[in-house]
């Protein structure tokens, strides 16, 4: 009998020792969220020798981090660079591009020089389309001033690197590639300790309030047992900043998802399914996303259903790998797991200076992983240089999403209707018997 409640994929590098915050403390820096912003702020701060304390609400590491599929990609979701130039700017989105083309390289460069053991596969990723490709191609002719890693594929070698029929062309980022996020989140979390930083689990974070005694700005940071005490504060909790800060109320909206691996593909079918390993995310308004973990499970994606019934979203999950996979073989499914996406109404992400000493990482859009990893470092070097250097972010302040209690349904109702128009559109077309 199929499991009725989710099975998650993603397992740590090792169980870590983390002890639950207690009593009143002091840090130079809190940083709140053990996801990967956090974690990644507060490693470049403890390898400099710097007083870092990360507060995590969970009972582990990264829980926004393991719901992902791991994807480690340099692209930007619903913008061009273009678009980053019209809506910030030329200095802001120059800084901006640069970030985001440069993010999987420090990504991978992370892993590799501190020997993270987290199943990296810097293999490349592949953003496939339908049409003509005139939006694609000249995206790919923008990215040029700022990388060189990126370049246009036509319809065969779309087809011979994805194993998927019916796009056009894909753009291939070589930079791209996954992880095992849990293992990155947890590896991380062990250098913070080896550096000589502290990680608490099982702090919830209520309040985080400006004391002006003694006339030094300090941060008193709450949560249920214990406060602590510091001269500076990230706010790295995904999509909890909102409560944290009132700058940050309603800004960004939920996306759930769900993401599932099937058993492990049959090695012929491997060597025809994404055979050079990398990762796939179509620029589809229905997105279909696909990438293999190191032990041949295909992963993809869905949008979370509301009520988790796992044969049927295994016999949904099979018909769209079927139809996007010529030849694909039926598959059980080993996991299935459900987490949240955080997306901006523009789908920029920020890290605005709320204050003396407060900065917050916000709202990757589905790109955290490469994004908040170099978001860490940035935030470090602001704390390290006094606020002399800033992150390659925007850093002012985002606006609240008007009509937020309408539209923070809206990514989930869009997803849906893209289904259905894909749905019968497949009907329309189907011969008649």
């Amino acid at each position: 009998m199929a499991p009725s409640a989710e099975r998650p994929l993603w397992q740590g590098s090792a169980t870590l020792d983390i002890p639950h915050g207690r009593g009143r403390q002091q840090a130079e820096t809190v940083v709140i969220g053990g996801g990967i912003a956090g974690l990644s702020t507060a490693f470049h701060l403890a390898r400099n020798g710097h007083d870092v304390a990360v507060l995590n609400a969970g009972t582990a590491l990264g829980l926004a981090t393991r719901a992902s599929a791991g994807i480690i990609t340099g692209q930007l979701v619903r913008n061009t660079p273009a678009s980053i130039m019209k809506r910030l700017g030329k200095a802001e989105g120059s800084r901006l591009l640069e970030a985001v083309a440069a993010s999987p390289r420090e990504t991978f460069a992370l892993i590799r020089e501190q020997n993270l053991t987290c199943g990296a596969m810097p293999n490349g990723f592949l953003a496939p389309f339908f049409g003509n490709g005139q939006r694609e191609r000249q995206t790919v002719a923008d990215w040029q001033a700022w990388r060189q890693d990126m370049s246009l594929l036509d319809a065969k070698q779309t087809a011979q690197l994805t194993g998927c029929q019916g796009y056009a062309g894909a753009v291939l980022d070589r930079s791209g590639g996954g992880v095992n996020p849990a293992a990155y989140a947890d590896e991380l979390g062990r250098r913070i300790l080896e550096e000589g930083g502290r990680v608490f689990n099982n702090c919830r974070v209520t309040s985080v309030t400006r004391d002006t005694g003694n006339g030094a700005t300090r941060w008193l940071v709450s949560f249920p047992g214990g406060e602590f005490v510091a001269r500076n504060v990230i706010l790295a909790a995904n999509g909890g900043n909102q409560f944290l800060h009132r700058a940050l109320r309603h800004a960004v909206l939920p996306l759930p998802v769900l993401e599932v691996a099937t058993a492990p593909v049959s090695p012929a079918l491997r060597k025809v399914i994404l055979p050079q390993r990398h990762a796939l995310t179509d620029l589809a308004t229905d997105v279909f996303s696909i990438r293999f973990d190191t032990e041949g499970h295909l992963i993809t994606a869905a949008p979370a259903p509301e009520h988790f019934d796992w044969a049927r979203i295994e016999g949904s999950i099979n018909d769209r790998l079927e139809k996007a996979i010529p030849g694909w073989e039926r598959l059980p499914l080993e996991f299935a797991w459900t987490g949240t996406a955080w997306l901006r109404s523009d789908c920029v992400p920020r890290m605005p200076i709320l204050d003396e000493g407060l900065l917050a990482i916000q709202a990757c859009n589905g790109r955290g992983l490469a994004i908040n990893t170099l978001a860490g470092g940035d935030a470090a070097n602001w704390i390290l240089s006094a606020g002399r250097d800033l992150p390659r972010l925007p850093t002012s302040r985002p606006r609240a999403v008007p009509g937020f209690m309408l539209l923070r349904h809206v990514p989930r109702l869009i997803m849906t209707a893209a289904r259905l128009r894909a749905r019968v559109t497949q009907m329309i077309k189907r011969p008649a018997a």
